[in-house]
């Protein structure tokens, strides 16, 4: 790091939301009172890990829940109280007045890593679902609307989706449309550190190349046959202005993409994607995209193809299948460790096994004693020779 790395005071630090694959929600009592290191502060700040070293309180468990972490700052996860809001029309408890410090460690009544991780993975959705996007998040409501999608003029379309987002900007919680809560839990978080350790500026990598103090991601949604033929006029203004962006097309019924169309978005340096097949809102219920999976041999492609399948899944409205992905993120190592195995290992076998000895059990509506459950087991799961006379069980 140079000695011109810029410098952590009081004031308020500039960052931006980022994916990372780890774990969803869990417990963190089993790790109360030891010495931790936030590898989510760690990763944000790329700062000395001197300053990510804190503990936990004991008794963090129990529901997942809202509780605030100074007034401008809304979490989800749990509290060493145990006392959190289940929904954010509730009074939601204050947690910062309640971390402590042991020399130069910090005890913290929450998980910071397990609140950051929440917030990415979106475990919090089904807690903010309303009663309008109760009934619009259903099938049959995505059905109706984009089998007449098509047909409605695109004034109507707008119309509706502004109905739809009416009420975002009065919800406390997520902001929109960006929101900063992740960047200032870590902004917080290390504050604190510093205070605890005696410091008032430490230095940290500056999150973007070159001192820039910001970065843009810039799209273009290819909707019809008009935007694809003004693709070309459009790549002229983003280059005069020097943007790189990303051209997202709709590939199958609405307009014919060209082998010519796409070599000329990529030679020029811009991005070619499929926002989506038909646009009908199906795209990832397709089952066989996801099987793909397993048709690769390498951990690391492997890895490749599930960080990508599950970014545009968490990308998409599709609320379902964003349950499928997060899940599918928390459990990646365990995922490519059947890769890493060269596809030798296969947790089908015990799978079997247990299905059989539930059945076993099932089956016999209930035993007496342990052993005779031990030996009508070793008779299902081994295959050991049947008596000719029935058991008489005792």
């Amino acid at each position: 790091m140079s000695d011109n790395s810029p410098l952590v005071g009081d004031e308020k630090l500039a960052g931006s939301d980022v994916c990372a694959s780890a774990p969803g929600p869990s417990g963190g009592g089993e790790r109360a009172g030891k010495e931790l290191t936030n590898r989510s502060l760690t990763d944000y700040f790329r700062c000395d890990e001197a300053l990510a070293r804190f503990k936990l309180a004991e008794g963090i468990s129990g529901p997942h829940g809202y509780f605030r972490f100074g007034e401008d700052t809304i979490c989800y996860g749990q509290l060493s109280t145990g006392r959190v809001a289940r929904s954010l029309q509730q009074p939601l408890p204050e947690a910062a007045a309640s971390i402590e410090t042991n020399g130069a460690a910090l005890i913290f009544p929450f998980d910071p890593s397990q609140v950051v991780e929440n917030l990415r993975r979106e475990h919090y959705v089904p807690t903010l679902v309303h009663g309008r996007e109760r009934v619009l998040s259903h099938e049959w409501a995505r059905h109706v609307y984009y089998f007449v999608r098509d047909v409605l003029p695109t004034p109507v379309r707008r119309s509706l989706q502004r109905a739809y987002f009416s009420d975002w900007k009065t919800r406390p919680f997520p902001a929109w449309p960006v929101d900063f809560t992740v960047d200032t839990i870590h902004e917080k978080t290390l504050l604190l550190s510093m205070r605890a350790a005696g410091l008032e500026r430490a230095p940290f990598i500056w999150f973007w190349p070159e001192g820039a103090p910001s970065c843009l991601i810039l799209t273009h949604d290819v909707e019809t046959a008009v935007g694809r033929d003004s693709s070309s006029d459009l790549m002229d203004l983003d280059d005069a202005y020097g943007f790189k962006a990303s051209f997202q097309v709709v590939p199958e019924k609405r307009y014919e993409v060209s082998s010519s169309y796409v070599q000329e978005i990529s030679s020029r340096g811009f991005e070619f994607n499929v926002h989506d097949l038909n646009h009908d809102g199906r795209l990832y219920l397709q089952r066989e995209e996801f099987q793909r999976l397993w048709e690769y041999t390498s951990p690391a492609w492997a890895g490749k193809f599930l960080h990508e399948w599950t970014g545009r899944v968490m990308r998409s409205r599709l609320e379902p299948m964003k349950k499928i992905a997060r899940t599918l993120c928390s459990h990646r190592e365990l995922l490519l460790n059947y890769f890493r195995a060269k596809r030798g290992l296969s947790s089908g076998v015990v799978e079997g096994l247990n299905n059989k000895a539930k059945l076993t059990m099932r089956k016999s509506y209930g035993f007496r004693t342990f052993r005779v459950i031990e030996v009508a087991l070793y008779h299902a799961l081994a295959k050991l020779p049947e008596p000719n006379v029935a058991h008489r069980f005792f």
